[in-house]
């Protein structure tokens, strides 16, 4: 607000009102009607802001009213406060309480809560109180107490915005700051608090699912389950004994007496009874599934789908009697010996005179494929007199640490379930041949000590070699 400045003929002298002086000739200054209703509609508007009723005989109105807005973050209290969704229009009951028009009410459940805030009743279209209709009367933190209503007589709310809204626009949402939560006085075992630390419900609940315990047994779990178990004595099952740790070597089946332990498992698809007599295991019997052949004590078992008798006894004395034409005759076989007899008796030779090696190389990490083949280049220019294959640990299993190094065979494949590696060096390269059994390689784990089948991928082989 301003001096009317813009208005000609007021008559401002300095940009102030005068009086008339007839003695100086001064004219008095005019006051327009517009402009003296508008400075008073200001002050009327700050007066009621801070709901005060106009009067014309109090001069110290705007003072206690501009007092009023600035020192407080409380809003005047309001008749009732809303428990749900309610039509921003007519005299209605909220809470309990029949609001009359002119009652301020606290309106803080609407479906879209950019209308929430508080209003003035009215028989029409309710309108946002004088101290709560523009975004600058709208603070984040403002308390609003309530009078009266069942649930909400004697609250407090607060405005929980955290950045200054734009009313009409921002969703307004209210917290009970002081009131009452609806419990009712007594001893709980749960409760539920809200942020404020204030009980908000209770209850007493009496089994393991009203504490929201999920780790225990009930009594009706338990007791099913010893229902179904057999007496240690021996029982009957009726069903089928399934044994699955979801891996290639199954659990084991024992039969037991003292200092003898005879077992039953399945690895890959390889049924096997094993025995443990004084701590020396055996295999007596294993049978491959797969390859319809039978292992007695590490020896080939024959039967009729895969030998007939009527056509290998006495039919000839030479290999081509037998029309075989895949392996070498005792000529053959005596010019392949002394074609590589010499290079290992050279090797041999180098070793028994404990000569140095002069020559190493370590080949980069291989990949491990059941039944697969790799040709390796070993860079030593020459014959290597010594070679040694390692397993190394990619990712942790049986024990194994990532970075874990194993030394293997090279040349024993275990000729009972096809596993291990075979290596023939010459003068550029390894020559290796993997096993056909999944997993290719066993190893002894770490922890329990037991036999255990590798997976190929969470591990790599790899070479080294001396000439």
């Amino acid at each position: 607000m301003d001096y009317p400045k813009s208005i000609p003929g007021v008559g401002l002298v300095d940009g102030h009102f005068v009086d008339e002086n007839p003695a100086t000739g001064q004219v008095g200054s005019l006051i327009p009607a517009a402009w003296g209703d508008a400075i008073t509609q200001e002050i009327l508007n700050v007066i009621k802001a801070a709901g005060l009723a106009p009067s014309e005989s109090n001069v110290s109105q705007l003072a206690a009213a501009v007092q009023a807005i600035a020192a407080s973050d409380v809003k005047r209290s309001v008749l009732v406060a809303t428990t749900g969704p309610i039509a921003l229009s007519g005299l209605q009951t909220i809470d309990g309480v029949a609001v009359p028009a002119g009652a301020r009410v606290l309106v803080k459940n609407q479906a879209n809560a950019a209308q929430n805030w508080i209003y003035v009743a009215s028989a029409g279209p309710w309108t946002r109180a004088q101290d709560a209709d523009d975004s600058a009367k709208c603070t984040p933190g403002h308390l609003i107490g309530v009078q009266s209503g069942t649930l909400n007589a004697g609250a407090l709310w607060q405005l929980a915005n955290t950045a200054a809204p734009v009313l009409g626009t921002t969703a307004l949402t209210f917290v009970l700051a002081l009131g009452k939560t609806g419990v009712v006085a007594g001893e709980f075992r749960r409760v539920i608090v809200d942020a404020f630390g204030r009980v908000t419900g209770g209850s007493n609940p009496d089994t393991l699912g009203g504490y929201g315990i999920t780790d225990a047994v009930t009594k009706s779990e338990l007791n099913s389950a010893v229902a179904n178990l057999l007496p240690k004595s021996g029982g009957t099952v009726s069903g089928s004994i399934v044994l699955n740790n979801g891996t290639i070597d199954s659990p084991e089946i024992s039969w037991q007496t003292p200092g003898f332990d005879i077992r039953a498992d399945v690895v890959g698809k390889t049924l096997r009874f094993f025995s443990v007599n004084d701590g020396e295991t055996t295999f007596p019997l294993t049978l491959d599934v797969i390859n319809k052949t039978v292992q007695l004590f590490g020896n080939t078992a024959w039967h009729s789908g895969n030998l007939k008798p009527q056509d290998k006894a006495d039919k000839a004395s030479t290999l081509a009697g037998y029309g075989i034409n895949d392996a070498f005759t005792k000529t053959e076989t005596t010019g392949q010996i002394n074609q590589a007899v010499k290079p290992v008796s050279d090797r041999v030779t180098v070793l028994e005179q404990r000569q140095g090696f002069t020559k190493q190389a370590a080949t980069p990490e291989q990949v491990i494929t059941e039944g697969g083949s790799l040709t390796i280049p070993h860079g030593l220019g020459t014959w290597p007199v010594l070679w040694e294959a390692y397993l190394v640990c990619k990712e942790a299993e049986h024990g194994y640490w990532p970075g874990a190094v194993l030394s293997i065979a090279s040349s024993a494949p275990d000729n009972a379930y096809h596993l291990g590696i075979t290596v023939v060096p010459d003068q550029s390269n390894l020559n290796c041949k993997y096993g056909t059994q999944t997993g290719v390689f066993f190893v002894l784990d770490w922890n329990t000590r037991t036999t255990k089948i590798i997976t190929p991928s969470k591990w790599r082989v790899f070479f080294r070699v001396w000439a």
